[in-house]
């Protein structure tokens, strides 16, 4: 969260999940912060943007971010990361207790649209040797800002020269990717994931729904790395990209090595989807700024 020379303007090689088309309206873009003492919201250019060296998300990683979809108007391809911090401590601890002031939010707008040539090239995985935890070790079903895990995987797969890494739970079940959620189809069947030892995604919940309300048969399950690469297709699910087709996993091509039908139709679907979202979105806000401009027209007449 603190402030860098790079910003989301610039051109970053990262893999195809997160491959952005460069964008200067992020220099001016401000950052929204909550003061941990003083309670004040305020907003701050990103290269302003820091937090203290004593915030508990820098000292212990103790934080959350976005739990909920977020509501959009009238800008295309807007990205909101919002940060909950449990707050400044008194001294370098992991307790709670020399916690000092309210929590910390952070909101980080950008405008992100994903490069096109992902959603045609599509993901090349491969199976990493760190696995997903079980709950009580540390439960991989919040969205905590400790991402060591996630981060080894990562680094894993940029080893092996892949997209992502596929991370299997310690039943050696496949659960997810270091940054994205995982999808396989046998047949006319959607295989997911169960949601054990895996990230909640919110794209994968709607990917899941808008599948249901089609009538494309969505099964939430424990399959093995084996029925992966004999499916006919697989996909990739996250906030950013949305819905990103599979051609490779360890080395094996997936189906036909292209973007298959139902995968297809999944995404049209799910554009459909957001689409309607951001329209309503867009009508509840529009509502909201008008409810507000009338309250106050109604309070200067008194």
């Amino acid at each position: 969260m603190g402030s860098s020379d790079e910003t989301a303007s610039h051109s970053i090689n990262v893999a195809s999940t997160h491959a952005v088309v460069p964008n200067s309206k992020n220099d001016s873009i401000l950052v929204g912060m909550r003061d941990g003492i003083t309670g004040k919201f305020y907003l701050t250019p990103r290269k302003e943007a820091v937090v203290s060296v004593f915030d508990s998300n820098f000292l212990v990683g103790d934080g959350i971010w976005t739990l909920d979809a977020n509501e959009m108007g009238e800008e295309p391809h807007v990205h909101i990361r919002l940060v909950v911090s449990r707050g400044l401590k008194s001294t370098p601890y992991q307790n709670p207790h020399v916690n000092i002031g309210l929590p910390l939010i952070v909101i980080i707008p950008e405008v992100k649209a994903i490069d096109p040539a992902s959603k045609v090239r599509g993901l090349r995985l491969a199976t990493t040797w760190v696995r997903r935890g079980p709950p009580d070790v540390k439960d991989e079903q919040w969205n905590h800002i400790s991402k060591a895990t996630d981060v080894q995987a990562c680094i894993s797969a940029n080893v092996m020269n892949v997209d992502e890494a596929l991370m299997l739970d310690l039943r050696g079940f496949v659960k997810t990717c270091n940054s994205v959620n995982f999808f396989i189809i046998r047949g006319d069947e959607v295989w997911a994931p169960t949601k054990d030892n895996q990230m909640q995604g919110i794209t994968r919940q709607k990917t899941i729904e808008v599948c249901r309300a089609n009538g494309i048969t969505v099964r939430e399950l424990d399959f093995s790395l084996t029925e992966v690469y004999g499916a006919d297709e697989a996909f990739c699910t996250g906030t950013f990209p949305s819905q990103l087709h599979v051609v490779e996993v360890d080395g094996r091509q997936i189906g036909d090595g292209k973007r298959g039908v139902i995968t297809e139709r999944i995404q049209q679907l799910y554009a459909e989807l957001v689409i309607q979202d951001v329209s309503r979105s867009r009508d509840e806000i529009t509502a909201e700024v008008e409810a507000t401009r009338d309250l106050r027209n109604f309070k200067s007449k008194l």
